[in-house]
């Protein structure tokens, strides 16, 4: 990260790194919820969407999902959540990588527990699954970057953690990802882990609906035609596995 690029502000026992050119207006969103517009969900984490003096942006703030969930919602012990994506953000934006501009990182620390949130530009664009139900289907080329943006994050060792239908986002001529929450980058990503991110991925379209088409194409994209039979059979079982429990949950009266 060049440092120079962002400013540190510390203000009611919480640091932050804004861009300096934007440092008034993005303490102001970061520190005083000012510019907010809107809110709702990114996957498990809350997000606002605000204005700033450089456009639009996205908030996503810090939370847990599962049982630890319940319990520590949005703390993590002795993980700086917010800072660390921050880092990897910036180092893949200033590549030239299909991401989202980072904007800044505010945290908060009490003894070995962090709390944090996470400003980045808001993109002209939709997730896989918000363009394909707009307008019921999506065009093979829409796709193809969408597999090329995976493929140039994968050539620079990038393992996505949860890469997913909705951390896709498409517009007619450009494809990005986002979320690079406990994201790890490596020196090099060998095939194994490259089917493994994909097939994840397949798995969140079959799960949202979304046809094998949309898969295939995006595939072509990405360059590859098949994946090693073992592997795509325990990905399959898995996804089945996952599907029995949903159905057995029992439901609750609201």
């Amino acid at each position: 990260m060049a440092l120079e690029t962002y400013s540190t502000i510390r203000r009611d026992g919480k640091t932050a790194f804004v861009r300096t050119e934007w440092r008034e207006s993005l303490e102001a969103v970061l520190f005083d919820n000012a510019g907010r517009t809107a809110e709702g969900h990114g996957g498990r984490a809350p997000v606002a969407r605000f204005v700033f003096d450089g456009g639009r942006g996205v908030l996503k703030t810090y939370r847990r999902g599962g049982v630890a969930g319940r319990v520590l919602r949005e703390s993590y012990l002795l993980a700086n959540r917010a800072r660390r994506e921050l880092n990897l953000l910036d180092f893949l934006y200033d590549a030239g990588l299909p991401v989202p501009q980072p904007l800044g990182a505010m945290w908060q620390r009490r003894g070995p527990v962090f709390r944090g949130a996470l400003a980045t530009r808001e993109l002209p664009a939709q997730d896989l699954i918000a363009a394909y139900t707009e307008k019921g289907h999506l065009e093979d080329s829409v796709l193809k970057h969408a597999g090329r943006a995976v493929r140039a994050l994968h050539d620079e060792g990038v393992f996505h953690a949860d890469l997913n239908a909705r951390n896709i986002l498409v517009s007619d001529a450009h494809a990005y990802v986002i979320d690079f929450d406990n994201a790890r980058r490596y020196s090099y990503l060998n095939q194994f882990q490259r089917a493994c991110n994909l097939l994840r991925l397949r798995r969140s379209l079959q799960k949202n609906g979304l046809p094998g088409p949309v898969f295939e194409a995006l595939c072509s994209g990405y360059g590859i035609q098949s994946f090693p039979s073992w592997l795509d059979g325990v990905y399959r079982v898995k996804g089945a596995l996952s599907d029995l429990a949903r159905r057995r949950k029992p439901s609750h009266a609201s």
